[in-house]
Order: structure tokens, then C-alpha cells, then sequence
């Protein structure tokens, strides 16, 4: 049996556990400390990872890149990555519409996407499991936010495979903690429901969560990967940035190093924040040799933070809105920022403060990883035997239609893996092609969603509009990563779609799948189809040239020409009926009526989207 790694791939920090003898074990890195820090500081000829990396990042800011989680599969001009670039010493670049660090080395400038910063960091703790465990590790579960796009969870899957390793599973975090929570928990209810609220340093995820004999259903989930514990640290620096202008006229957010001692020090002082009323920051020679003291309490930190309380709250309230009124049975908090008391009143006041409320250790959603990397690679344990995690879409999946509505042929919520369909079909007649738009999102119009891709399936028999049978297929993984495919029902023509970019985390070639899909058309259909395919072809184009339904710009030669094409047609079905030609015998003239056919309408024709 291989052995599988849990990976807890955080925004500041990150965890690595394994399941060994009935149980997980947290793995410590090289100093002892089980949380290493996702800082990367390259040097001249190597770099640093982690404990080392952040430690000497004073002395190297340029070159020390930290939080790259939240632009992992973003575009550049995405305002989270804009919002992200204010606060950050190093440099961030536009590269082909993607952020990319550029750092200084031995050798000059050097670029590196998010993939690449995020697969170093994986590729140590994949060598922390095996140091620990003395052999080679290649497979890992590895966790995300719930609210990760179909990119960001591609983009996560790419960076594994730089590291080296397949990934099993993108684990939802907050699913993660829910696993973590059951294997340790001795309670004797049959049945339970836990409200899981998780805040790290990036992102928040809020699950409502149905356990029953060791059977984790996740009922549905909210959240947001762009609101942390950063975004407080992000305040407090704004704050104190305007408190250093306003006594000494001198204006430090163009001073990397400056920005650096104040963002450890307002770290600290929230951390402060948590256990007391008061916390004094202090920097010596902060800027230009002056010396900053500054003090800030509880109630100005929740006043500067408020509106981001009330967006959490808001997600609280939205998982609690389900349809199913099963009363909640417990809280489950997770995560550094679930510290702060503000945050656990806010929650409990929700319930009237009648429930539990427990707090989850630093490496739960590590623990709950190794879990499920444990089962799914083949641990016939006997404390595993009964748990099962079955998680959710976080967001609806769909094609813009008519009037740029967004229609869901995936909702979020829906159990996942999935797979639904619909059909879809032509507005004008002899139309050949229909463009479908993808997206992703719970907006009613399609354009207040993201964009996942554009498709076009073509060469689609000539008939009249409504006639075109075209099935869309979406397929979504266990992952939460989705394949689309789109199939002509009258000809069986079918169309694999790219969603996102290919390399990110596609293990097959889409034209390759077409390609077979297409020889598998020609070769292995049975005899029965082939001839269903061209009578229903050759009917559509008769009832084209009889209900006059040609577009108006054909000339006479050209519908004397299709006038001649279908007869032909027809007098080949009209002798199959006596003489049982071959399938090879029908593909050919179904090849014939297509290419002469549509040489001719194809330029006359209209398209949709």
C-alpha cells in the first residue's frame, strides 16, 4: 500500500501529517515546529524555505515572497491581486495577464508564477514526509478554501505536479476540519449537525456540516478566499501609516522596509488583541531614524475591522438559510484568526449562546487531510472504515443563454462528484455553429460571473432552428474541478471542451479526446446508428428544400446543386432497405452529404451564443 501524505496548504503557513498506526501524526520539520511558514527567500546561487526564509526576509524583502495562495490562478488585473501588490515588498509583474514575483539572483532577474512559489513550498513538506516516514511519497490529499474557482483549484493541482506529487483530493478546508473533528470525537449521538466557521490568514470558510454513523455530508457551504487574517493586519498597517504621516508629515508606504517592521509589529499587537484590551506597538527608527510608539485597544481594532466582522456574518447567515431546519448541534471554530473574540461572540450570539463552541487545534485541517489520504489510498484500518466525506459544488455552474441569463445546470451545493446535462439548440434555420459561454457563480446575469470559457461546436447539420439536438455535458470531480462536453445528438459529433487553462491540472489533451471521440464516430459506430445518422441528415436537408427554409441568398446553381446531393442520399437509403450495404458503405455517403452540403450553406449561415 503507498503511503499518502495530508497537506494543509495554507496562506501563511503550512502542515504535513500522515496516517500510521491507527492514527495521524503530525509531521515537525527540521526545527521541531509542526506550522512552517509558506515563505520562499531566494538567494544568489539557492533559497530558503519556511522558519529560515522568514527570518532573514528583513535583510532580503525583494526576494522574499510570502502569500502568494492569494493570487494563486488569478489574472493580474484581478482586484484581489491589485489589492494584494499595496502591502507587499516584492514585486509583482504582469506576464501574459498573469501575476508572476520577479526576484534578483545570481544570474539576473528571474520570473516565477504562483504555481512555482507554491510547488517549492509542497516540495518540502512532500520531503518532510518522507524523512519522517523513510520512503518515497508521491500521492497527497491536499486542502484548499471552499471558495476556490475552478483556476485557483487547477492552478493548486499544477503546482502538486511540479512537486512531484498526484494529488487525491482537493479537500475543502472547512471539510478538512470536520474530518479532523469526527476521527477524534467520542460523542454518542447517532446523528449531528456542526456549523464549521474556519478563518486563516487568507481565506474564511463556513460549512454546515450533517454527521451520521461516520458519514460526513457537507449540506452546503459559503465563504470567501480573499478575507483573513491578512485583511486585519492590512488594516491596522493602513491605520498606523496614517498616524505616522499625521504626526511626522512623512508618508511610509513607499518604503518596503518600513512597511515590513510595522506589518510584524501589528501582527503581534492583534495577536495582543486576543487576550487583552490594550496592546502598544513600537519601532525603532521606523522610517528616516524616527521612532514610532503607538498603543491601540480592542474596541478601535473592532471599529477599523467592522465592515470585514459584518462580511463574515453575512456567510454565517447565508449557510444557515438552507431549507432543511435540522437544528445545529455544535460549533466548530478553526483557524489563527478565530481568536479573535469578536469572532466568537459574533458566532455564538447567533445561537443565543446556548451552544458549544469548540476550537479546533493549528494542524486539525492537516489532520483531517491525512485522514482522507489514508482512505483513499486503499488503509483498511478499522477506524476508517465507516468514515465517509462527501462535500459540495461551492459554485453554480452554467452557460449563458438568451438575454445573458445565467442557467445552472450545476448549483452550488450539489453533492459532489456530479454530472448533469442539458439541451440546448438552434434559434435560426441552416444555423451551423453554436458558441457556448461557461461560467461559474450564483449571479442571475451571466456577466456578473466568472468567465471559465468560451466554445464553439461547429459543422452542425443544416435544419431548421430547434431541430439541432446539442446534450452539454458538465462533469465535476471530487475535486470541485469541472470538464465540459458538448455532443450533437443527430450525428453524434462531439465537442471536448478546455475550461481554464490546459495546463493546469488537465491530464489529457481535449483535441486528442476529440480526435478519438471523432475516429471512434467512423469506425466503431454500429450499423443500425450509421443509418439512423443519415436518414435523419437527409431528411433535415428535404424538409430544408421543400418547406423553403434556404436561406435566400443561395443562388440557383447552388440549390440545384443541394437538390442533387440529397437525392443521391435518398437513392442510396431507399436501396439499403433491399441490399443491407455495410457501416463503412454509410459513413462514406454520410461523408459525402455533409461536405457537399455544408460547402455550400456554411457560407449562408448564422451563429448563436
Amino acid at each position: 500500500m503507498i503511503t499518502a501524505l495530508g497537506i494543509d496548504l495554507g496562506t501563511s503557513s503550512c502542515c504535513v501529517g500522515v496516517w500510521n498506526n491507527d492514527h495521524v501524526e503530525i509531521i515537525a520539520n527540521e526545527h521541531g515546529n509542526y506550522i512552517t511558514p509558506c515563505y520562499v527567500s531566494f538567494m544568489a546561487n539557492n533559497y530558503l524555505i519556511g522558519e529560515q526564509a522568514k527570518r532573514q526576509a528583513p535583510s532580503n524583502l525583494a526576494n522574499t515572497i510570502f502569500n502568494v495562495k492569494r493570487f494563486i490562478g488569478r489574472k493580474f488585473d484581478h482586484l484581489e491581486v491589485q489589492s494584494v501588490m499595496k502591502y507587499h515588498p516584492y514585486d509583482l509583474i504582469n506576464k501574459e495577464g498573469r501575476p508572476y514575483v520577479s526576484v534578483e539572483r545570481h544570474q539576473g532577474q528571474q520570473d516565477f508564477s504562483a504555481e512555482e512559489i507554491s510547488s517549492i513550498i509542497l516540495t518540502k513538506m512532500k520531503g518532510l514526509g518522507e524523512t519522517h516516514l523513510g520512503a518515497p511519497c508521491t500521492d497527497a490529499v491536499i486542502t484548499v478554501p471552499a471558495y476556490f474557482t475552478d483556476a485557483q483549484r487547477r492552478a493548486t493541482v499544477d503546482a502538486a505536479r511540479r512537486a512531484g506529487i498526484t494529488v487525491l483530493r482537493l479537500l475543502n478546508d472547512s471539510t478538512a476540519a470536520v474530518v479532523a473533528h469526527v476521527i477524534n470525537n467520542d460523542t454518542k449521538e447517532d446523528m449531528y449537525r456542526i456549523l464549521v466557521f474556519g478563518l486563516g490568514a487568507g481565506a474564511l470558510d463556513v460549512a454546515l456540516v450533517e454527521v451520521l454513523e461516520g458519514v460526513m455530508e457537507v449540506v452546503t457551504v459559503a465563504g470567501d478566499c480573499h478575507l483573513g487574517g491578512e485583511d486585519f493586519d492590512d488594516r491596522l498597517v493602513f491605520h498606523f501609516i496614517q498616524e505616522f504621516l499625521s504626526q511626522h508629515k512623512k508618508d511610509i508606504s513607499s518604503d518596503p522596509r518600513a512597511l515590513w517592521r510595522l506589518r510584524a509589529e501589528c501582527e503581534r499587537a492583534k495577536r495582543t488583541l486576543s487576550s487583552a484590551t490594550r496592546a502598544d506597538v513600537a519601532v525603532e527608527y521606523l522610517h528616516d531614524g524616527i521612532d514610532f510608539y503607538s498603543s491601540i485597544t480592542r474596541v478601535q481594532f473592532e471599529t477599523l475591522c467592522n465592515d470585514l466582522f459584518d462580511r463574515m456574518l453575512d456567510h454565517v447567515k447565508e449557510v444557515l438559510r438552507s431549507e432543511d431546519i435540522t437544528p445545529v448541534t455544535e460549533i466548530v471554530l478553526v483557524g489563527g484568526s478565530t481568536h479573535i473574540p469578536r469572532i466568537r461572540t459574533m458566532i455564538s450570539d447567533i445561537f443565543g449562546g446556548k451552544l458549544p463552541v469548540k476550537i479546533l487545534y493549528p494542524e486539525a485541517p492537516a489532520t483531517g487531510a491525512a485522514v482522507m489520504a489514508a482512505i483513499l489510498s486503499g488503509d483498511l484500518s478499522s477506524r476508517l472504515q465507516d468514515v465517509l466525506a462527501l462535500d459540495v459544488a461551492s459554485l453554480s455552474l452554467g452557460i449563458q443563454t438568451v438575454g445573458g441569463v445565467m442557467t445552472r445546470i450545476v448549483g452550488s451545493s450539489a453533492t459532489i462528484p456530479i454530472k448533469k446535462w442539458e439541451t440546448f439548440t438552434t434559434y435560426a434555420d441552416n444555423q451551423s455553429t453554436l458558441v457556448l459561454r461557461v461560467f461559474e457563480g450564483d449571479k442571475e446575469q451571466a456577466k456578473d460571473n466568472n468567465l471559465l470559457g468560451v466554445f464553439e461546436l461547429s459543422d452542425i447539420p443544416p435544419a431548421p432552428r430547434g431541430v439541432p439536438q446539442i446534450e452539454v455535458t458538465f462533469d465535476v470531480d471530487a475535486n470541485n474541478i469541472l470538464s465540459v462536453i458538448a455532443c450533437d445528438q443527430n450525428t453524434g459529433r462531439i465537442k471536448v471542451v478546455t475550461v481554464g487553462e490546459r495546463a493546469m491540472g488537465s491530464s489529457r489533451d481535449p483535441d486528442d479526446l476529440k480526435s478519438n471521440y471523432s475516429h471512434k464516430r467512423y469506425t466503431d459506430v454500429p450499423g443500425a446508428q450509421a443509418k439512423k445518422t443519415l436518414k435523419w441528415y437527409t431528411s433535415n436537408l428535404r424538409s430544408l428544400i421543400s418547406e423553403d427554409k434556404l436561406p435566400g441568398t443561395l443562388k440557383a446553381s447552388e440549390k440545384e446543386r443541394l437538390e442533387s446531393v440529397v437525392k443521391r442520399a435518398e437513392e442510396f437509403l431507399s436501396m439499403a432497405d433491399n441490399e443491407s450495404p455495410d457501416v463503412e458503405q454509410y459513413v462514406e455517403m454520410q461523408r459525402f452529404l455533409e461536405t457537399a452540403s455544408l460547402s455550400i450553406l456554411r457560407k449562408h449561415s448564422t451563429t448563436s451564443s
